[in-house]
């Protein structure tokens, strides 16, 4: 069976307190070792705005690797349906309760690259959770953590797709450059009314500021976009997403972004009675593809 691999960097902030103490690599481990103990109802966390509950299922540490494999589970709960046998297309009745969810799989692999940057090779699945909840979960069970063992430190987790060529491949079929978006976070926007609203519950956290040319009719530089992309890329970088606005010479719309563009990987694994991913064979494959990226 066939899974498409999203490829993300995770950048990890820390203080000086917590760099002294651990490295990246074995404190991460060490904090996975530890959940993975607790009960499944400890290591739970609701995903409330998509209806799901996420937890850590398993994990491994290929130390001469310099690799953490992760696999997390979720279910949607409160999604309930009537259920028909399509041979017969008889009623079977709606046979799940409220929190009832199936259960779905994300396998992850994490090559720590040094003491602040992870590459991530995730597997995308319709049905199971985004990258983002996952490192949020993370962020909240690591800062729990810390205060059950009393540790100092700031651990933070910023996180951006690898972008693929095509990115650039695409500003070259452009033209005219009407304008360009860039999402940022609210607290790295220098307005202090926008500041004092930012971490609102009912307020995403991205903010878009869209560049446009200098005058009408007139167009941003190739260059001043390529100036862009490569602030994105940077490590220290507050830019989370480029979409450009453009016209093909021939006037036709062209738009395109970061986003649309992130680093995919199609890759072949063993599957399960259930259709699912077997682990192992992932794991392995993982391991191919991030001997090739890294």
């Amino acid at each position: 069976m066939q899974r498409t691999i999203i490829v993300f960097n995770i950048y990890v902030t820390r203080d000086d307190n917590s760099k002294r103490d651990h490295k990246l690599e074995d404190h991460f481990s060490d904090f996975l070792e530890d959940l993975s103990k607790q009960s499944i109802i400890d290591r739970r966390k609701k995903c409330s705005q998509e209806h799901k509950v996420l937890y850590l299922d398993s994990f491994e540490h290929k130390e001469d690797e310099h690799v953490i494999n992760v696999r997390m589970k979720s279910a949607k709960y409160d999604s309930r349906r009537n259920v028909i046998d399509t041979e017969t297309m008889k009623s079977r009745g709606i046979l799940k309760g409220e929190n009832d969810g199936d259960e779905e799989t994300n396998h992850l692999g994490l090559k720590f690259v040094d003491e602040e940057n992870i590459l991530v090779l995730f597997e995308s699945n319709y049905y199971g959770i985004g990258f983002g909840r996952i490192v949020q979960y993370w962020e909240s069970f690591i800062k729990k953590y810390h205060k059950k063992l009393k540790q100092k430190g700031n651990y933070g987790m910023q996180y951006k797709n690898v972008v693929s060529k095509d990115f650039l491949a695409a500003l070259e079929k452009a033209g005219r450059i009407k304008a360009v978006t860039l999402t940022v976070d609210q607290e790295n926007i220098a307005v202090s009314e926008i500041k004092a609203l930012s971490g609102r519950n009912d307020l995403n956290s991205d903010v878009n500021i869209i560049v446009k040319p200098a005058s009408e009719g007139r167009s941003i530089l190739g260059n001043t976009v390529k100036d862009f992309f490569k602030m994105y890329r940077d490590d220290n970088t507050q830019i989370k997403r480029i979409m450009v606005d453009a016209d093909t010479p021939n006037k036709e719309p062209l738009v395109f972004d970061t986003e649309q563009m992130k680093k995919k990987i199609v890759i072949n694994v063993d599957g399960t009675g259930t259709n699912e991913v077997n682990t192992d064979s992932i794991y392995a494959r993982f391991l191919e593809e991030l001997h090739k990226l890294n």
